[in-house]
């Protein structure tokens, strides 16, 4: 509680809600908070994004009192990444007595409008000279895939300690790596092991059941398709080893898997389909 030179109060809760990967439950504490400066009866408040990726947040009053602000409630607003934006301003609607007010925030990592190039062919994720069969794809039998977000999701069964690598180029916005176990058990649905790259156009990959700290990636870190990114495991839900790949982007609710295609050298362009025995032969490491 912050009180003004009159005795008026003001009382900021900010509640974040971090709805961060819908691969994982368990992500990380991302670097976002939102802050109200001021005293005397005006005050603004001020989102502060000290991460990689840009956040689209929804404020909202949780309580008020004797107060008015410069914008109708509740206040969206996207911030872009290493940045800080004033939101609105607040102030005492009639002087004398308290005012004050508290507040609520709810963030997602991702522009919801973003809007996906889908002229972008992505290499494989894993390394050249390797080929692996396709267990579960879009307009295949579906076992897991049955939310938004996993709607174009593609599973490759490989071995645990299988080298993954960037599918296209971008920069790590999500990080998760402790995990060592997984199950097909309701109990393991939030521990997986990932990685989430974030691309020009908005979208990001998510590559999931890595392998527990195999990841030598940091935040921020800019990669290119080809790169290295860790090594396949069976971490999370699952049923047996393999990495689970996808295209998302923030669908407002929740996150939204976008139609993607891979190519190499002796199939050009493709869209992966289940039963597929797909290989990474690339001259050059790359996304067209």
């Amino acid at each position: 509680m912050i009180w003004s030179e009159s005795r008026k109060w003001l009382l900021l809760l900010v509640v974040c809600f971090g709805l961060l990967i819908s691969t994982s439950a368990n992500a990380y504490e991302y670097p976002f908070k939102v802050e109200t400066t001021g005293a005397n009866g005006h005050w603004e408040v001020v989102a502060k994004n000290t991460g990689p990726a840009p956040i689209y947040a929804v404020i909202s009053l949780a309580s008020s009192k004797n107060i008015s602000s410069d914008r109708s409630w509740p206040v969206s607003v996207l911030v872009p990444s290493y940045s800080n934006k004033t939101v609105l301003k607040i102030k005492q609607k009639e002087p004398g007595g308290s005012a004050g007010f508290s507040l609520r925030t709810t963030f997602k990592m991702g522009d919801p409008d973003a809007v996906p190039d889908l002229k972008v062919l992505y290499r494989l994720p894993f390394q050249d000279g390797l080929q692996f069969r396709v267990s579960q794809a879009s307009g295949g039998p579906i076992t897991t895939h049955n939310e938004k977000g996993a709607k174009y999701a593609v599973d490759f069964p490989m071995p645990v300690g299988t080298s993954v690598v960037a599918a296209r180029g971008g920069t790590v916005i999500d990080i998760v790596r402790p995990n060592k176990e997984g199950s097909k058990q309701t109990q393991f649905l939030d521990k997986a092991n990932y990685v989430r790259i974030l691309h020009d156009d908005g979208t990001w990959a998510t590559y999931a059941h890595l392998l527990h700290f195999t990841s030598e990636l940091y935040l921020g870190q800019r990669v290119k398709a080809g790169d290295p990114i860790g090594l396949s495991g069976n971490s999370g839900y699952s049923s047996g080893p393999h990495l689970h790949f996808v295209i998302q982007k923030n669908g407002g609710e929740s996150d939204t898997s976008i139609p993607f295609s891979f190519y190499n050298q002796h199939r050009g362009a493709f869209v992966a389909r289940y039963g597929d025995i797909v290989a990474a032969d690339y001259t050059e490491a790359g996304s067209k």
